[in-house]
């Protein structure tokens, strides 16, 4: 349940420790208010907000509850992460290929991206929840990270070989 003994109790306050003051270096260091004018809601960079924000949630989540936080670091490591890779990743592709605008545009490729990452993150944290139902989790899991890999890859196909 919620700390149950004292390794446990230190183990969640180190959680809580870390999710604190990655908060207050995120809430100190990242403009989260988008500029007047400013369309690119649905575009790579609203991923980047989401990334952090579900990293956040997963640091601070896995000290609330530390009996699932094998299961709730998974927050961190993919919907935080991962998806903070994937979205990286793509602002280098399009600086190189001289497109940089392309990162702040609405796309429906990125809004894809971002969705696939988090089903990856909610259905691979839920299996620590659900015993009966951990494989079939751990699969769509799998394959939610993998589609969003595979999706990335072919978005930026033409970027690889473009130099700016």
């Amino acid at each position: 349940m919620f700390w149950r003994s004292w390794p446990a109790l230190s183990a969640s306050a180190g959680f809580l420790l870390r999710a604190g003051v990655a908060a207050a270096y995120l809430l100190t260091e990242i403009r989260w208010r988008r500029a007047p004018g400013d369309s690119s809601r649905g575009s790579l960079a609203t991923g980047l907000h989401w990334a952090l924000g579900t990293g956040l949630a997963g640091l601070a989540a896995a000290g609330f509850f530390y009996d699932h936080h094998v299961a709730l670091e998974h927050l961190l490591y993919i919907g935080g992460f991962g998806l903070l890779i994937l979205v990286v990743a793509s602002r280098v592709r399009f600086g190189h290929s001289g497109e940089l605008s392309g990162f702040a545009r609405r796309s429906w490729t990125a809004r894809v991206i971002i969705f696939l990452a988090f089903v990856a993150a909610a259905t691979r944290t839920s299996a620590g929840f659900w015993p009966d139902i951990t494989v079939s989790h751990y699969k769509y899991a799998a394959w939610s990270s993998g589609l969003a890999a595979a999706l990335w890859l072919v978005w930026h196909r033409h970027r690889f070989g473009k130099r700016e």
